[in-house]
C-alpha cells in the first residue's frame, strides 16, 4: 500500500490542476512527438532513446512515452553531457512539472533540470517525490513533481538537461548512467491566453536519419505529429501533397486526427522513386490553420568501402566540427572524406591541456563522430603559419619555431587515427600584403610541416595549404626547389559562380575576382604537371568547390544538382584524386554572401536535390573507376563516360543553360535514368543540364567512337593580333583534324598534325570563339577554343604598371548637369582615364566621371557589366556592386595617420526598384565622424539600368565635405572602389590602392587630387 500512496498523490495534484480551466498540461518529453538533441558542447558521448515502457500504476497514462536518457563517461576522464527538446519553449507561466523517473542502473543519479525566461533569468527545478520530500530514485518507477518559481517572466524555456562525473571522474573503466522520464508533463497557467492564441502546431519527422531513404532498405514512411495547448481537443484534418523535383505534384490522403495535448501517425510516403520531394501539408482543426513544408529524398542504395576504396575515394565534403557537423549525415550519403575546419591550430593548442585535447571544441570526441560514421578527416589546420599581417622579406619571423614544430609534432601524434593533415586555409586572403613578402616562409613551413609530420607519422597523407586559387606556377616553383619533397597532396580551391563547370574560366572564390581566366581542364591539367615536377608523383585534390542556390552568385537547386554531378565528372576526367564539396548546410538566416546557400542540407537541415544527386553518383561509382572519354554527338551536348563496377556509364546533358536545346535518339543501354537514379522511358529525348545516364551503354555506341578524338593543348588561348598559336590535337587512328576559326583568321596543319592558327595584325582586341573538329569513324568531335586577343606588342609576363597617384578633376558647371542617372550631359574632360586604374579602354567594364565646383563633388559610373544587385545595402560585402570613396579635404596626406575630422568614407550601392543610389557614411569616434546608415536627404543620387549595368549619378554637398573650399589649385585626397557583380563573375576597379589592400584604412595613404 505505501508505494502506492505516491502515485495516487500526483495523480490528485494532476486532477486539481486540470481541473482548472486555466491550467493546461501536456507531455513535453516526448522523444517522437517531440524530438530531444543533445547539447553541441558535450565533452563525454550520449544518447536519447525512446523507450516502450511505463509504470504499472494505474495513475499513470496509458498512452505517454518514456525517455531514456544515457551519458557514457571515458575511463579517468571528466564529462559532461546535456540535452533538451528541440521545440523547448513553453507557452503561459509554468507551474509544476509532474513524472514518473527511475534509475536505470545502479550508479545512475538524477540530472540537473535548467530552464530561462524572457528575462533571461536562468534558473532549475528540483524534483521531489508526490509527497513534497526529497527525491530518492531507484530502480523503480517513482512518481515526482517539481514546482516552478513564483517570480518569471513567460515565456519559459528548458534550455538543458545535464549531468557530470565530477567526483567519480577517475573510475579506471568506461561506465554509464542512466534515467528514464515517462510522461514529462508541463502544467502551465494560459490565465488570460485566448484559445486562439495558444499555441497549436504540426511537425513531420523522417524515421530515415537525415531524411535520406534508401529504396529497398529503408521503410518509406513518414510521422505527423501534433501538438495543442488549448486544453481540449482538437480534430484535426489535412490535406497533403508531395512535390518532386521536376514539380509534379502527387495528392495524398491523411486521415483525421483528434489531438488532445499531442498526437501522431505514420504516413506512407506517396513518392517512393528516387527524387527529391517535399511534403507539403495544410491542417484545419486548430484554432488556426497551420501550413508546413519539408524535404526528403529517395536513393539508390549504394554499397559498402571495400578493401583501401574508401582512402583512395574522390569523394569528400567540407564541415566545421565545431559546431553541428552531421557526421552521421556524411556517412550515411556515402562520403568518404571529410575535410574539417575545427583543427585549427590556435584552438588545438589551447585544447591541448595535459595532452588529451580535452578542451574545446573536445577533439576526442569530432575523431570519435567521424570514424563512428565511417568518415575519413583531413584535418584543416587553419592558421598554422605564423606570419605577421604587415610582414616584410626577410623578416626573420618568416622562420617556424622549435615551438611551432613541438605543436604540431603533438598534435599529429596524439592523434593517430587521422589520416591527412593540412597546412592551411586560404591563407592569402588573409595576408594584407602581397606573396612576394611571406613567399620564403611559405616555402619553409611547407618544408618543416612535411618533414615533422613524415617523421612522427610517415602514415598520415601531408596537404600543402589549401590556397583560394589553383596556383600551377606557385606549387611547380616549390616542388621543383624540393620545399614539397614530403609533400603527399597539391590542394587549391575554385568556384565557378554560376557558369556550367565545363565553361567555366574564372574563380569566383571570394577575393580571387582578380586571379585572371582559369579554365577548369586546362589549369587541372597544369596542376597535375606541376604536382610532380620533380619526377616523385603527388595527388592532387581540389578542397573547395560548389555552387549556391542563396546569394550572390545564385544558381537553381536543380543546377546546383546537376554541375556537382558534372563537375565531379569533369574532375575524374581531368586526373584529380579528390574533391570536397562546400558547402554542408544552408545558412538559417538571410543570405547575404556567398556560400550562405552551398549546402547539400538547407538551414533547416533537410537534403536537398544536390543530396540525391550525390547519392546516385555515389551508387553508380562506388569505388574504382576508368574515365573513359567524352562526346560531342550536338550542339551544346556532352557525353561523359566512365566505367565503374564492370559496366559503362554515361552521363549525357546540355552544356550551356542559355545555349541551344539538344535532341536525341536514346542509344542502347541497360537501363536510362535521370540524375536521381530514376528510370525513364527509351526514345526521343530533349537533354537539359540535369544528366541523363546511361546505365551499361552499349559498347558499340558512337559516343564510345569518339572518345579518343581530343586535344592535346589548351582549350584557352591568351594571344595578340598578328602571332599565332598552335592547337595540337591527340593521337587517334584514321583521325583527320582541322580548326574553324572567324572570318580572316587562317589554319594551317604541319606533318605532325598540329594544327597553326595566326591571326591578323589589325585584329580588334577582344575575345573569339573557334573550334577543333575531329571526324573518325563516321562520328565527329566538336571542341569549342577560347581565344583572347591582346594589342600587338603586349607582354602577359610583364608586371602589371604601377597605378598612378595623382590625377585632376575637372570643373562642371552645375547648372548644365540634370542628376537623373543619364551621362550623356557630362563632358568628356569629366570622364577620369581607364589607365588611371589600370584599364584597357576597349575592356573596361565601368568608366567613372569626376566634377567639382563651390558647391561640392560630383561622381558618376557607367557600369557595363553588372547585374546591378544589393541585396542588403547594409551589408554591401554581401554580393551587392558596391562604390566606395575616401575624400580628405584638408590633403592632411602624411602616411600612416589615421581619420581626422576633414576626412570622409562612404559607400554606395544601387537600389534598382527607386532609380537611386543608397549612400552610408562610415563613422570614426576618433576623428568624431558620425556613422550614418543612409545619407538618403544630403546626397543626391540617381540611377539607369541598362541593358547589361547601369549609369549612376551623386552629389555630395559642401555641407556634407567638411572642409569643402572648392577652388581651382586646391588638392584633395581621394581613393575609390567599385565593386561590380557581373554576369558571371565579380570585378572591382580601384584607384589609387587594390581593394586587397585596404584602401580606406588609413586615410593618408589615398591619392592626390587637383582641382582644375
Amino acid at each position: 500500500m505505501k508505494k502506492t500512496i505516491p502515485f495516487m498523490a500526483v495523480a490528485l495534484v494532476c486532477a486539481a490542476l486540470l481541473a482548472r480551466a486555466d491550467v493546461v498540461s501536456r507531455d513535453i518529453g516526448d522523444p517522437v512527438l517531440n524530438a530531444w538533441k543533445a547539447g553541441e558542447w558535450v565533452t563525454c558521448g550520449g544518447e536519447i532513446v525512446p523507450l516502450d515502457e511505463r509504470p504499472s500504476d494505474p495513475a499513470a497514462p496509458k498512452d505517454a512515452k518514456a525517455l531514456r536518457l544515457k551519458v557514457n563517461y571515458l575511463p579517468k576522464k571528466f564529462g559532461g553531457w546535456n540535452a533538451a527538446p528541440v521545440v523547448n519553449t513553453f507557452p503561459g507561466t509554468p507551474v509544476k512539472l509532474t513524472a514518473w523517473m527511475r534509475l536505470g542502473n545502479d550508479v545512475s543519479t538524477p540530472f540537473e533540470w535548467s530552464f530561462e525566461d524572457a528575462t533571461g533569468k536562468k534558473f532549475k527545478v528540483q524534483f521531489k517525490d508526490a509527497g513534497g520530500q526529497k527525491l530518492e530514485l531507484t530502480r523503480e518507477w517513482k512518481a515526482v513533481v517539481a514546482e516552478f518559481p513564483k517570480d518569471i517572466t513567460p515565456p519559459v524555456k528548458l534550455t538543458e538537461v545535464a549531468q557530470n562525473n565530477w567526483g567519480a571522474d577517475q573510475n579506471p573503466n568506461p561506465w554509464s548512467r542512466i534515467l528514464d522520464v515517462y510522461d514529462l508533463r508541463l502544467h502551465t497557467e494560459m490565465a488570460g491566453i485566448d484559445v486562439a492564441d495558444r499555441p497549436c502546431g504540426l511537425s513531420v519527422n523522417y524515421p530515415a536519419e537525415g531524411a535520406i531513404y534508401y529504396l529497398g532498405v529503408d521503410k518509406p514512411v513518414f510521422t505527423i505529429s501534433a501538438y495543442s495547448w488549448t486544453g481540449g481537443e482538437n480534430v484535426i484534418r489535412f490535406e497533403a501533397k508531395t512535390i518532386d523535383v521536376n514539380g509534379k505534384e502527387t495528392p495524398f490522403e491523411i486521415a483525421p486526427l483528434a489531438v488532445n495535448g499531442s498526437a501522431m501517425r505514420e504516413i506512407a510516403l506517396p513518392v517512393a522513386y528516387p527524387s527529391a520531394s517535399k511534403v507539403v501539408i495544410k491542417a484545419t482543426g486548430f484554432p488556426k490553420s497551420v501550413e508546413l513544408s519539408s524535404r526528403y529524398v529517395m536513393c539508390l542504395p549504394h554499397r559498402e568501402w571495400r578493401g583501401d576504396e574508401q582512402k583512395n575515394s574522390i569523394y569528400g565534403i567540407n564541415i566545421h566540427g565545431g559546431m553541428y557537423a552531421g557526421y552521421e549525415l556524411w556517412g550515411r550519403l556515402g562520403f568518404a572524406w571529410i575535410r574539417d575546419y575545427a583543427y585549427t591550430f590556435d584552438w588545438m593548442k589551447a585544447a591541448r591541456g595535459t595532452g588529451d585535447y580535452g578542451g574545446w571544441p573536445w577533439y576526442p570526441k569530432l575523431i570519435g563522430g567521424a570514424e563512428k560514421a565511417g568518415l575519413m578527416t583531413l584535418a584543416c589546420m587553419v592558421g598554422a603559419p605564423r606570419f605577421p599581417k604587415d610582414v616584410k622579406p626577410g623578416d626573420p619571423t618568416l622562420e617556424p619555431s622549435l615551438e611551432w614544430r613541438r605543436d604540431i609534432a603533438h598534435a599529429v601524434v596524439s592523434m593517430p587515427t587521422i589520416p591527412a593533415f593540412e597546412l592551411d586555409n586560404e591563407l592569402d586572403l588573409r595576408m594584407q600584403v602581397p606573396y612576394e613578402n611571406y613567399k620564403e616562409g611559405y616555402a619553409e613551413y611547407h618544408r618543416v610541416f612535411g618533414e615533422v609530420i613524415k617523421a612522427c607519422r610517415p602514415d598520415a597523407q601531408v596537404a600543402s595549404e589549401g590556397s583560394a586559387g589553383v596556383l600551377v606556377s606557385r606549387v611547380e616553383q616549390l616542388v621543383k626547389d624540393g620545399k614539397f619533397k614530403n609533400i603527399d597532396v597539391v590542394n587549391g580551391h575554385h568556384y565557378c559562380g554560376v557558369r556550367a563547370p565545363e565553361l567555366a574560366s574564372d574563380n569566383l572564390n571570394t577575393g580571387m575576382a582578380k586571379a585572371g581566366r582559369n579554365p577548369l581542364l586546362d589549369v587541372w591539367k597544369k596542376f597535375r604537371a606541376a604536382a610532380d615536377a620533380d619526377g616523385v608523383h603527388r595527388q592532387t585534390w581540389l578542397t573547395e568547390w560548389g555552387f549556391d542556390t542563396l546569394a550572390v552568385h545564385i544558381v537553381t537547386e536543380e543546377e546546383q544538382a546537376a554541375y556537382l554531378q558534372r563537375e565531379w565528372l569533369l574532375g575524374m576526367q581531368a586526373g584529380l584524386d579528390k574533391m570536397f564539396w562546400y558547402w554542408n548546410w544552408d545558412t538559417t538566416g538571410k543570405p547575404k554572401v556567398f556560400f550562405d546557400g552551398c549546402g547539400l542540407y538547407d538551414g533547416q537541415k533537410y537534403p536537398k536535390p544536390s543530396a540525391c544527386a550525390f547519392a546516385t553518383l555515389r551508387s553508380y561509382i562506388p569505388g574504382p573507376y576508368r574515365y573513359v572519354g567524352y562526346a560531342t554527338p550536338a550542339p551544346n551536348m556532352l557525353v561523359q563516360m566512365v566505367e565503374a563496377e564492370g559496366k559503362l556509364l554515361a552521363a549525357a546533358f546540355k552544356v550551356d543553360i542559355d545555349g541551344a536545346d539538344p535532341t536525341i535518339d536514346d542509344p542502347k543501354a541497360e537501363k536510362i535514368t535521370d540524375m536521381f537514379g530514376h528510370e525513364l522511358k527509351r526514345g526521343r529525348r530533349t537533354l537539359r543540364v540535369a544528366p541523363t545516364w546511361y546505365v551499361g551503354l552499349d559498347k558499340s555506341c558512337d559516343w564510345l567512337k569518339a572518345c579518343p578524338l581530343d586535344i592535346e593543348s589548351d582549350r584557352y588561348i591568351r594571344t595578340r593580333a598578328g602571332d599565332s598559336f598552335v592547337v595540337k590535337p591527340a593521337k587517334a587512328d584514321g583521325a583527320k583534324y582541322s580548326v574553324e576559326v572567324p572570318k580572316g583568321w587562317t589554319a594551317s596543319a604541319a606533318a605532325d598534325g598540329s594544327i597553326t592558327v595566326s591571326i591578323p595584325e589589325d585584329q580588334d582586341d577582344d575575345n573569339y570563339a573557334a573550334t577543333f573538329v575531329g571526324k573518325v569513324n563516321g562520328v565527329e568531335k566538336r571542341i569549342a577554343l577560347d581565344i583572347d586577343v591582346f594589342p600587338a606588342g603586349w607582354d602577359e609576363n610583364a608586371p602589371p604598371p604601377k597605378l598612378p597617384t595623382s590625377c585632376e578633376f575637372a570643373r562642371i558647371d552645375s547648372s548644365k548637369i540634370k542628376l537623373d542617372g543619364k551621362l550623356s550631359d557630362w563632358p568628356a574632360a569629366n570622364k577620369l582615364p581607364a589607365s588611371l586604374f589600370g584599364l584597357k579602354e576597349a575592356r573596361a567594364k565601368a568608366h567613372l566621371y569626376a566634377g567639382w565646383n563651390e558647391q561640392g563633388l560630383y561622381l558618376a559610373l557607367d557600369v557595363r557589366d553588372s547585374k546591378c544587385v544589393a541585396t542588403d545595402p547594409e551589408w554591401f560585402w554581401s554580393g551587392a556592386d558596391c562604390f566606395e570613396i575616401g575624400v580628405d579635404t584638408a590633403f592632411d596626406q602624411k602616411g600612416e595617420r589615421t581619420y581626422a575630422e576633414t576626412d570622409r568614407h562612404y559607400w554606395m550601392c544601387p537600389v534598382r526598384k527607386e532609380n537611386r543610389l543608397y549612400v552610408g557614411r562610415w563613422g570614426h569616434d576618433g576623428a568624431k565622424i558620425a556613422k550614418d546608415d543612409e545619407l538618403k536627404s544630403s546626397v543626391r543620387t540617381a540611377l539607369v539600368k541598362t541593358d547589361k549595368g547601369y549609369t549612376a549619378e551623386m552629389f555630395f554637398p559642401a555641407s556634407e565635405l567638411k572642409g569643402w573650399k572648392g577652388k581651382a589649385g586646391q588638392k584633395i585626397g581621394f581613393a575609390s572602389t567599385l565593386v561590380i557583380q557581373g554576369k558571371f563573375m565579380e570585378d572591382d576597379v580601384s584607384w589609387p590602392i587594390v581593394r586587397k589592400f585596404a584602401p580606406f584604412a588609413k586615410a593618408g595613404h589615398w591619392g592626390t587630387v587637383t582641382l582644375k
